[in-house]
């Protein structure tokens, strides 16, 4: 996940520097990875509390999204 973690920091318009120094720069993709796991667990709750609100069978499918977390 790592390469899609840079991709989209750089989407979102971070900017990393190539010649920086390699501890500073791993402190960095420690925290962006930190951040883009938390926002990924809150997203697959958002979405499993919708379907368990509005879908039919949504307590699987809100389990699978959940269990998603896990892997």
């Amino acid at each position: 996940m790592i390469e899609r973690d840079i991709e989209l920091a750089r989407q979102a318009g971070l900017v990393l520097v190539p010649n920086a120094n390699p501890l500073s720069m791993q402190g960095l993709v420690t925290e962006l990875q930190k951040y883009t796991d938390i926002i990924r667990a809150d997203e697959r709750e958002a979405i499993a509390l919708l379907s368990e609100q509005r879908v039919w069978a949504g307590k699987e499918f809100a389990d699978a999204i959940r269990a998603r977390g896990n892997t």
